[in-house]
């Protein structure tokens, strides 16, 4: 399955099993994967401005600039190992 060229502000995708569903171009404002299933979803061509939660993210293809974005968004620090915390 793919979502491709789409705007999804505030999907609804709890519970969905995506085993194998790209994201192409798609923006995911807002959407929610309450207990989502992602082995093997591709995120990586998708604008990601949602909330992470608890979700569990077990198989999901991210950059990892998405990543990082996302790890912020769920108030988690990303450093490289060099840096310093004040």
């Amino acid at each position: 399955m793919s979502f491709q060229d789409c705007t999804l502000t505030e999907s609804l995708f709890d519970e969905t099993i995506l085993k194998g569903t790209n994201f192409v171009n798609a923006y995911l404002a807002e959407a929610t994967f309450l207990g989502a299933h992602f082995d093997m979803t591709d995120f990586r061509g998708a604008t990601l401005d949602m909330r992470l939660g608890t979700y569990d993210l077990r198989g999901a293809i991210f950059t990892p600039a998405q990543l990082k974005g996302l790890a912020e968004n769920a108030g988690i620090v990303v450093m490289e190992s060099e840096e310093q915390t004040s």
